[in-house]
């Protein structure tokens, strides 16, 4: 009776709080902070008239969308409330499940829902304020506010926080649309956002995130102790290697070294992969590889790694190394020199700065695209080693079956061959890539990082 008694206590004592943050937050006609321009904040009094302008020339705070960590952690939280009976079945079913939240709500939501709001923090979640002050802040709308930013900074709040997986619309249309979106968005330091009123594809929701989860070995946790996770990263100039790939339009000179196989009689060849995909297919061909105790090259489409950096630093983390495979994936042979240029540049700082430390100094171009005159542009950057393939696998033709991609392979393959398989997701890959290494051990091959052949 009296832990009964204290929790009650301490449960009346959060909720007061929060109800005292907010009474203050109220004016009469009027937010009494307001973000002006230029980072300016604007105070004003119970009438709302313009007191005085305070500048704030303080560094922001960080706006947090995903936290960079190779931790298999995610956090889960919600946008906005419902009618009394549907957040009962919410709650209960994140009870169900043990998931704790963070509730992003505004302050009429707030005092209009008194009794929501003490039932969300009696089970234990936390109440976070949009666009007001409280330990974290989320923008409405759903894009980076630098002004947000820095009124977050001033208000001594931990971050503004985004997300990097929330349904759209289209994702909600359908249990099938939903599973599929979730599928392959979840990531290692994912912060997912749902929003509340989308009933009851919120409850659809958790359950096809506890499940996917499951199948890859993730976990959720609450938002505090996942951003307690995040690692700090290190600015691109700092990176040793960040200068090693610079514009350089004076390439008539150029002698590239446009790599397609290894001249040898030794049965070994090089198993790589192009593209990036999500972490449900890349984990899995990560587990392939390792239970057969094979390290890769992975060539990254930068574009894709903004995204999700985590996983870039992953497959780093687990004995692969990692290359460019430009950022935008356009053909070489079809762009100026500059865009060229300007293009794999860009793919080297995002890849640069996703693994924290310089890359495998390898350039392959997409869809093995190159000619004399476009390998020189390359070069002049600073890849010299252009690697190319001998053996494409032709795993991302939805016309092939897996008996045509197994057989392209095998029939191809000789030794110091470089073969082309893909991360995409919905390919063919998963099912092909096993058999194929099956069948070239048993043929006597052995398997080496493309950069080995490159370091002789």
């Amino acid at each position: 009776m009296q832990k009964h008694s204290l929790f009650s206590m301490l449960i009346s004592l959060v909720f007061g709080i929060i109800l005292l943050m907010v009474g203050c937050m109220q004016t009469t006609q009027t937010d009494p902070i307001q973000i002006s321009d230029e980072h300016v904040v604007v105070i004003r009094d119970d009438l709302g008239k313009r007191e005085k302008i305070i500048p704030y020339e303080g560094k922001p705070s960080q706006h947090i969308d995903q936290v960079y960590t190779t931790e298999p952690f995610m956090a889960i939280t919600f946008n906005g409330l419902n009618e009394d009976e549907k957040m009962n079945d919410l709650l209960h079913k994140l009870k169900e499940e043990n998931i704790i939240a963070s509730f992003f709500l505004t302050k009429k939501e707030i005092i209009e829902n008194k009794e929501i709001v003490k039932r969300i923090i009696e089970h234990g979640h936390t109440i976070e304020i949009s666009n007001q002050e409280s330990y974290f802040v989320r923008p409405k709308p759903w894009k980076k506010d630098k002004k947000l930013q820095a009124i977050a900074a001033q208000q001594k709040m931990t971050a503004v926080i985004g997300h990097s997986i929330r349904p759209r619309d289209h994702d909600l249309k359908d249990k099938a649309s939903l599973k599929n979106y979730l599928g392959y968005a979840l990531s290692r330091g994912g912060i997912i956002s749902l929003d509340v009123k989308d009933f009851p594809q919120v409850l659809d929701s958790i359950d096809f995130i506890v499940e996917e989860a499951r199948q890859i070995n993730y976990s959720m946790i609450p938002l505090d102790e996942l951003i307690a996770f995040g690692q700090q990263r290190k600015p691109f100039s700092e990176i040793p290697g960040a200068d090693m790939i610079q514009k350089n339009l004076d390439y008539e000179n150029e002698e590239p070294n446009i790599f397609y196989a290894k001249e040898t009689e030794e049965k070994v060849v090089a198993l790589t992969f192009d593209d990036y995909g999500s972490d449900k297919t890349v984990l899995e061909i990560l587990q392939i590889l390792e239970e057969n105790d094979i390290q890769s090259t992975f060539f990254l489409k930068a574009k894709n790694v903004t995204r999700n950096p985590n996983l870039a630093k992953y497959i780093l983390e687990e004995g692969h190394e990692i290359a460019n495979h430009s950022y935008a994936h356009k053909r070489s042979t079809e762009l100026l020199p500059e865009e060229l240029q300007e293009d794999i540049v860009k793919a080297h700082q995002v890849i640069t700065e996703a693994i924290q430390e310089k890359p495998t100094m390898l350039f392959r171009p997409p869809f093995g695209n190159i000619d004399e005159s476009s390998a020189k542009v390359i070069s002049a950057v600073g890849f010299n080693n252009i690697a190319m393939y001998d053996v494409s696998s032709y795993d991302w033709n939805p016309d092939y079956t897996t008996d045509d991609v197994i057989h392209r392979v095998m029939d191809n393959v000789k030794p110091g061959s470089v073969i082309v398989m893909h991360m995409s997701d919905d390919i063919k890959n998963l099912e092909t890539l096993p058999i194929i290494i099956e069948k070239l051990t048993l043929e006597g091959y052995k398997f080496v990082k493309m950069s080995e052949w490159f370091d002789e």
